[in-house]
């Protein structure tokens, strides 16, 4: 049977990954003076806050996918 918690807190571990890519992202906006700097903010803070949601209220009891 498939470990749905462990797949949710690892997609959520990930995502969060993301947006730390996101953040990068609007870092170098800003640097170069783009106009996309509040678009890359806003898709960070929502990815952010979605990961941290899966990652963090998810508890993993046991980590065998199959």
């Amino acid at each position: 049977m498939i470990n749905i918690r462990f797949i949710a807190n690892l997609l959520g571990k990930l995502t969060l990954i993301e947006s730390a890519f996101f953040v990068l992202c609007a870092i170098m906006a800003l640097l170069y003076g783009e106009s996309d700097f509040m678009a890359f903010t806003w898709s960070a803070l929502i990815t952010a806050g979605t990961g941290s949601l899966a990652a963090f209220s998810i508890k993993v009891n046991d980590r065998v996918l199959a």
